[in-house]
């Protein structure tokens, strides 16, 4: 290492604890302060406080203990927000922060609202998600993508606690918009659907419960084996999904079964077949448009495995042939011969993401899904065909 960039390093870690120092010294007078005299201790001052320890000692999130004693005398922690409506509780955080003349940097937000969760502090937590929210609407928050994902269940799960139905149910329909996007994983969104289900009809909750107890004890009768090598997420639509298509819960919701039965195809090809080959087939997906590429975790869509299986069926085209070799593997390979995905399943897939471009999905596009995806007993074949040898 030249000695400049040495020099230059030891400059920087005396600067560091410099800062730190002068941090700790301030803290520790509001510290003081409020011990003795906690009303002469202003929001601005603790935020600042707080502000310095993550960003000259700590610069983690989840906060440490030493953030306790501060958060807990903020005036927005003391307030109560159980009453609250969800509009009121969405500008709360905003309000607050333009009442102490204080700006924070977005981790500090994550940090406070992770507080307020562990502490089960919901209303105060609803907020702050509300606000990180808002940023990631106006674009604020682009280098932070990874994360909206966790900001999303953790909003839609303190909505859900703070019985704030409708809004819970809002947050469920944004994380459905985030996963066709690439921001929310399959999992993630398949972990919702039950609940959003039990949101939208409280009035059948009981009896939909029944009825997928039921319908998860038949689908271990009727296809015992292969029901159990489904992987985890998969299993949960297959039941959720078989539940929707039946004749009295289709009528109420038609895209409830369809919508379901197209993620449980797009993530049981991705655990069995996608990521295990993901470098192969990744590059067949790309050919032609060599950036493009699938976000981390992100599953294919079932356009995308119709296109992975006619690829590896034209031997004229190179790398077709190295498809055809991951196709083996599996008991429905090489070419999966007469289990190509219907064009309905593409398509109502499209219709069901898109429902402002191309009008509401009706029963009458539920039943014709139903009769040929699921009463030819062509998602259990296709299901089967992807298991490995």
């Amino acid at each position: 290492m030249p000695l400049e960039d040495a020099l230059r390093g030891i400059v920087s870690d005396l600067e560091a604890e410099q800062r730190r120092r002068r941090c700790l010294e301030q803290v520790q007078l509001v510290r003081s302060r409020l011990q003795v005299a906690p009303n002469s201790v202003t929001d601005g001052e603790i935020l600042r406080c707080i502000d310095c320890l993550f960003h000259d000692v700590y610069s983690t999130t989840p906060f440490e203990e030493d953030y306790d004693q501060l958060i807990e005398a903020l005036s927005f922690t003391k307030r109560p927000l159980e009453g609250l409506q969800s509009g009121e509780l969405r500008k709360a955080w905003t309000r607050f922060l333009e009442e102490s003349e204080t700006h924070l940097d977005f981790p500090l937000h994550e940090g406070f609202a992770w507080w307020y969760l562990h502490r089960d502090i919901t209303g105060h937590a609803i907020a702050v998600l509300e606000y990180l929210l808002t940023m990631i609407r106006r674009g604020e928050l682009g280098d932070y993508a990874e994360s909206y994902e966790a900001w999303l269940m953790d909003l839609f799960r303190a909505c859900v606690r703070h019985n704030l139905i409708a809004r819970a149910r809002h947050v469920a329909e944004l994380i459905g918009d985030y996963h066709e996007d690439g921001f929310v994983s399959l999992s993630g969104y398949a972990e919702i659907l039950p609940q959003v289900s039990a949101l939208r009809y409280p009035e059948f909750g009981q009896a939909i419960e029944e009825d997928r107890v039921e319908v998860e004890r038949r689908l271990c009768s009727e296809y015992g084996p292969l029901f159990q090598k489904l992987h985890e997420v998969t299993r949960s639509l297959v039941i959720d999904a078989e539940l929707w298509s039946k004749a009295n819960l289709r009528e109420i919701e038609p895209a409830a079964g369809p919508r379901r039965w197209v993620l449980a195809v797009e993530s049981e090809f991705h655990e069995k077949v996608f990521q295990p080959n993901r470098e192969i087939l990744e590059s067949a997906l790309r050919r032609g448009d060599s950036g493009k590429r699938l976000g981390h975790g992100k599953s294919c869509s079932v356009g995308q495995v119709t296109r992975l299986i006619r690829f590896s069926r034209n031997e004229n085209v190179v790398g077709s042939g190295i498809v055809r070799e991951v196709f083996a593997k599996f008991r429905g390979g090489p070419q999966f011969k007469g289990l190509d995905p219907p064009e309905v399943l593409v398509d109502h897939r499209e219709q069901i993401a898109h429902v402002t471009e191309r009008g509401p999905y009706t029963l009458a596009n539920c039943e014709e899904f139903v009769r040929i995806v699921c009463k030819s007993c062509w998602i259990f074949k296709f299901l089967e065909a992807i298991q490995p040898r």
